[in-house]
Formats: structure tokens, sequence, C-alpha cells
């Protein structure tokens, strides 16, 4: 008897012992969550960095645009007077499905140098990769992509320049339209030319054509021309 209650003691301190632990391990996870919760000021501090991150990237868009606009329009000045007002603009919109010329674009202010240099270090990374049976794909897919990047910021101003000359000479291949008044004009002068070469001058001399009606000239017509 004195030994089971010398025992009991012991065995209940155990039982609490272990139950505590447990109790402990249950709120482990509830205080991590409450240690790692951004506070107040830290969700304050997120909240204004995603609006500058999107205050700047607005702010790079419009820059883009003011850009595109600033080359459209200086092209624009070196087209044939006869070409539409925004030929160029519509031209480069189109040029935009053209994944090379889109990227020389986004690329053109890159330090091609630096990128020369870069890209020296990737085909020397590739060179390897693509000797090595266990190469992983997917990081020679990356490296091929970054490598296809850079040679375009390498190559962007002869790219923009390429595209820049084509709509040049595409404008200039591009017929005036048909000027109807001057045609009529080039028809009546080729037409008097042709009744000089067969006409007889009266003794009078010539008519006034200008303020003859259209009765008088053709009797003239009919009697002095063969």
């Amino acid at each position: 008897m004195s030994g089971l209650m010398r025992g009991t003691p012991s065995s209940l301190t155990a039982r609490l012992s272990s139950s505590r632990d447990i109790f402990q391990a249950s709120l482990l996870p509830i205080r991590t969550a409450w240690i790692n919760a951004p506070s107040a000021d830290q969700r304050r501090a997120d909240s204004l960095q995603t609006e500058l991150d999107s205050l700047r990237t607005e702010m790079h868009r419009q820059e883009e645009l003011k850009a595109f606009d600033d080359y459209a329009a200086d092209l624009q000045k070196e087209m044939p007077s006869h070409v539409p007002a925004d030929y160029v603009r519509a031209k480069f919109e189109a040029l935009a499905h053209n994944q090379a010329i889109a990227m020389a674009w986004d690329l053109r202010n890159v330090d091609r140098n630096a990128a020369k240099v870069e890209l020296q270090k990737v085909q020397a990374a590739l060179f390897h990769l693509q000797r090595n049976p266990t190469a992983d794909p997917a990081r020679l897919a990356e490296l091929n992509a970054y490598g296809e990047r850079l040679n375009i910021a390498v190559q962007s101003h002869a790219i923009l320049r390429k595209a820049t000359l084509g709509i040049l000479t595409d404008a200039r291949k591009l017929q005036p339209p048909i000027d109807e008044q001057a045609t009529a004009l080039h028809n009546d002068v080729a037409a008097a030319v042709r009744y000089a070469s067969t006409t007889k001058v009266p003794e009078e001399g010539m008519p006034d054509f200008a303020n003859m009606d259209d009765r008088t000239f053709a009797e003239w017509t009919r009697k002095n021309v063969k």
C-alpha cells in the first residue's frame, strides 16, 4: 500500500508532463503563425511598395508611348507628301507582331557592349551543356531564350534601322493619287497639240477660245480642223 502510494505522485507527474507537452506542441503552429505574421507596419509598407511598383510600371509605359510617338513622327516627316499622315504609325503597329522587332524596340536602350560580353558567356555555357548528355533540358531552353534576348539587344539598332528603311522604301514606291484636274488639263493640251498639226490658221488669226461658247467652238472646229 505504501509502495503504491509512493508511486502515485510520480505516475501522476509523468501524465501531467506528457499532457503539457502535447498541449504545448499543439500551440506551436499558432505561435509560429503569430510570430511570422506581418505587423501592421509591415502590411502598410507592403501596400505602399505595391502601389509604388504600379506607379513605376505606368510611368515606364507612358515614357515608351511618348518615345514611340516621337520616333514615328520624326520618320513621318521623311515620307513623300502624298503619303497618308498616319502611314508610319500604321506600319509600325503592323510590325509590332514581329517578335524580333518588338523585342529590339524594348531592348534598344540596353548597353550593347555589356550585352555582347554577357552573350559570350551564355554561348560558352551552352557549348558545354550541349555536349553533356545529362544536361537539364529546362536549363538549356532557359539559356537559349536568354541568349536570344541578348543577341537582339546587341543587334537592336540594326534591326530597327532595317525596319525603318523598309517603311521609307515602301512609301517611296507608292504612286501619288490621280489629280483629275491635272489629267484633264493634260488631255486638253495634248488635244490642242494634235489639232495644231492639222489646223489651218484663218486669215483673221486665232480666235479667242477662252471666251468662245460651245456652239461657236464647234462651228470653228468644223471649219478649220481637218
